[in-house]
């Protein structure tokens, strides 16, 4: 049997919905499926990757005068069963809620899982993700630091194999109220991380480059020392 053409939109859709989107039913059989973003930018690229297979998705603005979140939506039921069979075997969080309405819809998709990939964590840390910079207090030195928060520990176990795999080290982190987060601290792995991420990357991606740019230039700086 061939192997599978990985669907990097999916997979990235998939890693965006874990982490800011939902799944909503309405006790009645209608289903919606919606992202969330503070950023309209990846609000409208999502929305060109649901238009480019054929999706009607419409684009609104959720969070107020105060609190700008903008969604973007599916309500047709036809297009979400078609969206869910593509992104369903990309799912961690919401994998077993998608399957569950799949069901529903009378989907003949086999339940089956994908792989994480270098695509979904990208959608993932575009909306719980966050790539910072701190300064060290012992030598006024700049670290930098990738991570991903969650109210779910359990989503992050698959993420530790994946990365563990690559050879990349992350540590789980009780914030507070059931919050958890995952990091990765050492600077060389954090230089990888964001390079296999940047293609996918679209909220994080120019915070993504200059963080590259600087560890790079700091590596640089240590060599010629």
């Amino acid at each position: 049997m061939g192997q599978l053409i990985r669907d990097h939109d999916a997979a990235y859709l998939a890693g965006h919905l874990d982490g800011d989107g939902s799944i909503t039913d309405n006790g009645s059989g209608y289903v919606r499926v919606q992202w969330i973003s503070a950023h309209k930018t990846t609000i409208n690229e999502i929305r060109r990757m649901l238009r480019r297979e054929g999706v009607t998705a419409y684009v609104k603005n959720v969070g107020g005068s105060k609190n700008v979140l903008w969604c973007v939506c599916i309500y047709r039921q036809d297009d979400c069963k078609f969206t869910l069979e593509r992104i369903a075997p990309y799912l961690v969080v919401k994998s077993d809620q998608a399957w569950t309405v799949l069901g529903a819809f009378g989907s003949r998709l086999k339940h089956y899982h994908t792989p994480l990939g270098w695509d979904y964590l990208a959608g993932l840390l575009d909306t719980d993700g966050h790539v910072t910079q701190q300064q060290r207090w012992k030598n006024g030195g700049l670290t930098y630091r990738v991570a991903w928060t969650q109210k779910y520990k359990r989503g992050f176990s698959e993420i530790q194999a994946f990365l563990s795999e690559a050879g990349i080290a992350s540590k789980p982190i009780l914030l507070h109220s059931g919050v958890w987060q995952l990091r990765v601290l050492r600077q060389g792995e954090i230089l990888i991380l964001l390079e296999e991420m940047l293609p996918y990357l679209i909220t994080k991606a120019a915070k993504a480059k200059k963080t590259i740019s600087d560890v790079q230039e700091r590596w640089e700086i240590c060599v010629d020392s």
